[in-house]
């Protein structure tokens, strides 16, 4: 049985933040209002600005091991919204002290541009040694054929370029060194086959320099095996020339999981694959805590429920704080209200909930089907967990009561009694269950003779 990935049903806040919370007046002036709502606005990392980030342990062994070791591969693998570009900010800037002017983060903004998102970061470095490398070659090869300084000469006179026709005289003459600079029109003439030669020479000398390249890979349309095995080819054949040429370079690969199959490219089992885990609800809790010195203008149950109802994605945590904001300031709420549970219930609903379980089942079901079964038994376990909890309000004691014991009675279903009301076999609904847990959506407790299947959130 697979382990949940997820975050536990039941968390509770670290002592920290609570203190910091308790210590900070739950109010919040409409400049911080604002303020709040603009970052709980910017949802990717590309359109946030520099914050802190909240460094996980697994993140925080990744930066041991890159500081320790030479030539590692290693591939961090997270689902969509679950921080990779986030994390690779944050482990450039946590590394560039350790490997100064040696270390490049590159995000590939689509498929088949891996060495195009190199060029794009190095830019002016790029250029220069272009430059560079052309006129050496032009000095040290093209100087000495009469056919291309045949044709400079023309050129010079054709334009009416005095400085072109002094250096084309100067190259017969052998007087031009190679770290002075050409004129654009003898530059001109060199054949494209070997621009293209020199600048590939160029870029890989400039990534040969750094001491860790960490590379975002693109978001992949849905089950495109095809375009995921070209920019992995592009990617070993990156590490072939770095370790060919016996660099110490170590590389950081941030993958998407919807997308992910180690049965793509056996370059995948080169890599030490690390998971990209969802934060707790207590991590995001926190994680506010950090940013704004408290929970305000939230109470700590609504705060809670919004990190809980996130299910560990940091980018679904901030669009329900503004929508929860949104609610909040459209009912014209004082700077001394707070944002009680019950506003955030009617912000955050049930509905916006479900429906982006829906999206992210598309990522995970190819066939509609099964993506289809798989929200109805996302929407049953919900609504189980819901007159749970509304019974439990209400003071009606739970089943687990009632079998006491070192085994209490799991919360949940039974994937039998699930099976019947998704109208499945038993082997079938084991299936969707087994597919959901390794994501993280539900998870699995044996008791006795049976497997209750709950939510994991």
């Amino acid at each position: 049985m697979a382990e949940s990935n997820g975050p536990p049903e039941e968390e509770t806040v670290e002592a920290k933040p609570v203190e910091a919370a308790q210590s900070t007046p739950a109010t919040v002036s409409p400049p911080l209002a604002r303020e709040l709502y603009d970052w709980a606005s910017r949802l990717t990392a590309e359109a946030g600005g520099p914050e802190e980030y909240y460094w996980t342990p697994e993140i925080e062994r990744l930066v041991t091991k890159l500081k320790m070791t030479k030539r590692a591969l290693i591939g961090v693998v997270g689902v969509q919204g679950a921080g990779k570009s986030a994390t690779m900010r944050a482990i450039r800037d946590q590394l560039k002290n350790e490997f100064p002017n040696s270390t490049v983060a590159v995000k590939v903004p689509e498929s088949g541009r891996l060495m195009d998102a190199f060029r794009s970061t190095y830019e002016a470095l790029y250029h220069g040694q272009v430059e560079r490398l052309i006129n050496r070659k032009v000095v040290n090869d093209f100087g000495f054929d009469p056919v291309f300084l045949h044709r400079a000469e023309r050129l010079a006179n054709r334009i009416h370029d005095l400085a072109t026709s002094v250096q084309v005289g100067r190259l017969r003459r052998r007087e031009i060194k190679e770290w002075e600079c050409l004129s654009p029109g003898i530059c001109s003439l060199v054949p494209r086959r070997v621009v293209h030669e020199l600048e590939d020479q160029a870029l890989q000398a400039l990534i040969n320099a750094q001491r860790l390249v960490l590379i975002d890979m693109p978001d992949y349309p849905k089950h495109d095996r095809r375009l995921i095995a070209h920019d992995l080819d592009d990617l070993q054949g990156l590490w072939n020339r770095l370790m060919m040429n016996h660099k110490d370079v170590s590389i950081v690969v941030f993958i998407q999981k919807e997308t992910f199959n180690h049965a793509d490219h056996f370059f995948y089992g080169k890599m030490d694959l690390i998971d990209l885990l969802p934060l707790t609800s207590a991590q995001l809790l926190e994680a506010y805590a950090r940013k704004w010195g408290g929970y305000a203008p939230f109470t700590e149950d609504a705060l809670q429920y919004i990190a809980k109802m996130s299910r560990g994605i940091f980018r679904r945590f901030k669009r329900y704080i503004g929508l929860a904001l949104e609610t909040w300031m459209a009912q014209g709420a004082q700077s001394e209200a707070q944002a009680d549970l019950e506003l955030i219930k009617k912000a955050v609903t049930d509905e916006e909930i479900m429906l982006d379980v829906d999206k992210e089942l598309e990522g995970i079901f190819r066939k509609r089907e099964q993506k289809e079964k798989a929200l109805e038994l996302m929407k049953v376990l919900s609504d189980k967990k819901i007159r749970r909890e509304e019974a439990k309000a209400a003071g009606a004691k739970s089943l687990t009561e009632f079998f006491p014991g070192d085994e209490p009675l799991p919360e949940g279903l039974t994937q039998a009694d699930l099976a019947e009301m998704l109208d499945l076999s038993e082997m079938a609904l084991s299936r969707l269950v087994r597919e959901l847990e390794q994501h993280g959506y539900v998870k699995r407790t044996a008791w006795r003779h049976w497997t209750y299947v709950d939510e994991n959130w």
